[in-house]
């Protein structure tokens, strides 16, 4: 159980220090309809629907994916304040990631801390507490990260092209009429609502898609109180190095299991943090 419970701390570690997001399959859509859009391009669709992202108050993005025997759901939330990423995996291990305004915080669950062998008093110590990123990527061995000097938010950029793109046909998404279309040079396809301001559904690419709802909802994303967050943590009981040791492996797997969506190397992750773009891009 050790073992595993590792090997999915692992994946966690990555996504925080990343500042990344997965998102996972949703359920088939249903038959295509008979007459194909024609008014407006692939490319003109995935224009639209990018600059309505762009512009929307709030958002959210919901996933998960099975990596190696292991399930990682994320529930990702934009405001125009930042970002709060809340990821769970097996076991129990789980972590909130929290951006506002280019400063970034980190919150693991018990199990996270257990996992990297804190126990007693310190254990109760950092339970529920928000830890800064710099003292979270500390306990990995890694510092003096350079910033992109961006932060996660819906007004951000996308990284996603807005040229290169087909219009397949229409289809009919929990009732509503839809575009598909795809952009074979970036191997994407998205599903968009066929409204007049069209908005990204799902997004699909290396074959997991990630499900985009809850446009314009009243969220508000605030940086946590003083009382709880942390600037230093006790150096992991099992060892710096045995802790950090293996974050090349750790990245190579949730990079296999992540989805750019938005591919710009500041998003989500926060100005002090690296992207993942980084560990996909050839």
């Amino acid at each position: 159980m050790r073992r595993s419970c590792s090997r999915v701390l692992g994946m966690l570690c990555v996504i925080a220090t990343a500042g990344a997001t997965v998102f996972a399959a949703a359920p088939a859509l249903a038959a295509p309809a008979n007459k194909p859009q024609a008014k407006l391009t692939g490319d003109q669709i995935a224009s639209r629907a990018n600059a309505d992202l762009q512009s929307a108050s709030s958002y959210r993005i919901y996933s998960s994916v099975t990596i190696a025997g292991f399930t990682i759901s994320v529930s990702s939330t934009a405001t125009v304040q930042g970002c709060l990423i809340i990821v769970n995996a097996s076991h129990g291990i789980s972590e909130k990631i929290l951006d506002v305004g280019g400063s970034e915080w980190v919150q693991p669950s018990n199990e996270f801390w257990i996992s990297l062998g804190y126990t007693g008093n310190v254990l109760a110590y950092l339970e529920g507490k928000w830890i800064t990123a710099a003292a979270f990527l500390k306990l990995f061995g890694i510092k003096d990260v350079p910033s992109s000097g961006a932060g996660c938010s819906t007004r951000s950029p996308t990284g996603l092209p807005v040229t290169g793109w087909t219009l397949v046909r229409t289809a009919k998404l929990s009732g509503r009429l839809t575009w598909r279309i795809i952009n074979k040079d970036k191997k994407l396809s998205a599903y968009v609502s066929d409204t007049a301001e069209p908005e990204f559904l799902r997004l699909t690419m290396l074959g997991i898609t990630e499900y985009f709802s809850g446009y314009n909802a009243p969220i508000i994303l605030s940086p946590p109180l003083n009382t709880y967050v942390l600037t230093m943590v006790p150096p992991p009981p099992g060892g710096l190095f045995s802790a950090g040791a293996d974050i090349p492996l750790r990245a190579g797997i949730t990079a296999h299991a992540g989805l750019l969506a938005r591919a710009s190397a500041s998003l989500p992750g926060s100005g002090s943090l690296p992207g993942l773009t980084a560990l996909l891009t050839p």
